[in-house]
């Protein structure tokens, strides 16, 4: 570095010779990470981008999501692909790559609740939180019929009529049964909803007269007594997020799901919701911030503002797992994808994707896993570990997949009752692979949560055993 601190060209960045360049293997902020030059950019005239030193520029994929105006040389991305590859496997872990809307959680804007639907919410979100601060069933009771219920702007309650989304569809529900992407709100899709949201503040609209609420909207939640509705016992993990505007429900499970995860995979978040949004998701998800380590990649981080896809996820894709309740937006890599069941918490959220009584509000509020019900996450860690435990056969990793299951299981933290027993429906050849009985078999189904059969012959490859 030259006497004022910055790169000296004829000197590089940290005592790196400028002729150690090109190739630039990437750029901050459009310096060269390796010898200090600026990246030049390219002329109106035509042609490709050059350094300050009239190198020609690879091309390059950005990696936002690791630093803010990070480039990595495609050749460079392969070869940071390979040596974490070989890290996270020598750890005897996968990696796993994780939807949130409709996957681990479920949101609702402010704009498409009706008042009712915002008492009955508030009163849910303070006698979870008179519970988690060990309050007795009267206690419960009594702070949720005390809950001064949300009362947002007229303006923050309804659609606005006419509105129209990025790729210019109605917000109103729509024709097809099967949206093409579930991962923002409804009727947001790729593009910010938090940035629509603030433009619906600034108007005033009456509630939709077709809108139906969360409760019987013919009883008052002032003639209610003493119980009400998701408050006997209280629905976990229900926020009231008013600085986004939405409340959000997560997953049954999510968190036990996430903790034993980790022990098997290392973790990545993907999402087509905008880089706040899923910062704020993965903050409920993991509070004490140790599973992610910044592996969050919104629409903003994405390479393709439509679709998901592995390119930027570092690792080989042969040891790679995704989550996701939508098959469409992973047209290249299908064959790593455990689909699993669209989560729907609030009834605006089923109608949406035109299923009406698909929603946990209209099923007397009996969530996945209560009263010995299926529960997506559980089932989908089922099939991780069989994955897991296919794929480091033989290796000192075998083991980790039936620590985790235990782990699961145990209940620490009291997060989940005894609802959470496995159902009795679960299938044979699955219950004994949970206990360590049938190691060897590789089709590992419950509910809808399966690993397709291509991933299946990736895994029997066993890359572990390469290194």
């Amino acid at each position: 570095p030259s006497a004022t601190g910055r790169p000296d060209p004829r000197g590089g960045a940290g005592g790196t010779t400028a002729s150690s360049c090109p190739p630039h293997p990437g750029f901050l902020h459009d310096i060269c990470v390796r010898c200090g030059l600026r990246r030049e950019k390219p002329s109106s005239a035509g042609g490709g981008s050059r350094s300050s030193a009239g190198h020609p520029i690879p091309k390059s994929t950005s990696m936002r999501y690791i630093h803010e105006g990070l480039e990595l040389s495609n050749d460079e991305l392969e070869k940071a692909k390979r040596e974490e590859k070989t890290r996270v496997l020598l750890s005897g872990k996968l990696l796993l790559v994780l939807d949130l809307d409709h996957t681990l959680l479920n949101s609702a804007r402010f704009a498409d609740l009706t008042q009712d639907d915002h008492d009955v919410l508030g009163r849910i979100v303070a006698a979870r939180a008179c519970a988690d601060a060990g309050g007795s069933e009267e206690d419960i009771a009594k702070a949720a019929k005390e809950a001064v219920p949300h009362r947002p702007d007229r303006s923050m309650i309804g659609r606005e009529e006419g509105r129209e989304d990025a790729d210019g569809k109605s917000t109103r529900i729509p024709k097809e049964t099967e949206r093409a992407e579930d991962d923002a709100l409804p009727g947001d899709e790729t593009k910010s909803f938090i940035d629509d949201e603030l433009r619906e503040l600034k108007q005033t609209k009456e509630p939709p007269s077709g809108m139906d609420s969360l409760t019987d909207s013919t009883v008052s939640m002032e003639d209610k007594d003493a119980h009400f509705p998701g408050c006997s016992p209280p629905l976990k993990h229900t926020y009231c997020l008013r600085h986004l505007a939405l409340f959000t429900k997560l997953r049954p499970f999510a968190h036990k799901f996430l903790r034993a995860a980790s022990e098997l995979c290392q973790l990545y978040i993907y999402t087509m919701g905008d880089k706040r949004y899923a910062a704020e998701m993965a903050c409920l998800l993991d509070p004490g911030g140790t599973l992610f380590g910044g592996r969050i990649i919104s629409n903003q981080e994405s390479t393709n503002a439509r679709v998901k896809d592995l390119d930027i996820v570092l690792g080989a894709d042969s040891a790679v797992l995704i989550v996701d309740d939508t098959d469409r937006v992973w047209p290249n890599n299908l064959r790593n994808l455990i689909k699993v069941d669209r989560y729907h918490f609030f009834k605006q959220s089923a109608l949406g994707f035109r299923q009406p009584g698909a929603s946990v509000a209209e099923k007397n509020w009996r969530d996945e896993g209560d009263n010995g019900t299926r529960a997506q996450l559980r089932d989908v860690l089922l099939v991780i570990a069989s994955a897991h435990r296919l794929f480091f056969a033989g290796t000192d990793a075998s083991g980790k997949a039936d620590e985790a299951l235990r782990s699961f299981k145990r209940d620490e933290d009291g997060e989940e009752t005894a609802s959470a027993t496995r159902p009795e429906t679960a299938r044979t050849e699955t219950s004994e692979s949970v206990q360590g009985k049938d190691k060897d078999k590789d089709d590992s189904v419950l509910g809808n949560a399966k690993l397709p059969d291509s991933a299946l012959e990736t895994l029997r490859s066993r890359d572990v055993r390469e290194l």
